[in-house]
């Protein structure tokens, strides 16, 4: 779990879900828990480790994923270069 968005439970903060303190993650703000014992109720499954994904802020269901998924181009400008003159093509 390479990405600071997401934590890790532990005895302190346990997993909102099953109450376990391993194997299950949380979101920093606590507006997304990944229960990999519990799938039943779930609002999707993580398409990996096919883990019960339970969103907590019901904002966030409502994202469309391909939003989430899509490649980001910063680099990408939208510059129209003009036609050359008939004499020079």
């Amino acid at each position: 779990m390479g990405d600071s968005r997401y934590k890790r439970v532990s005895r302190s903060r346990p997993c909102l879900i099953c109450g376990k303190p391993d194997w299950c993650s949380r979101a920093v703000d606590e507006s997304v828990s990944f229960c990999a014992r519990i799938t039943d109720g779930a609002d999707r499954l993580s398409k990996k480790e096919r883990w019960g994904v339970f969103y907590h802020d019901r904002v966030a269901i409502n994202q469309p994923s391909s939003f989430i998924n899509e490649p980001r181009n910063f680099l990408k400008q939208d510059v129209s270069i003009p036609l050359a003159p008939l004499e020079i093509r």
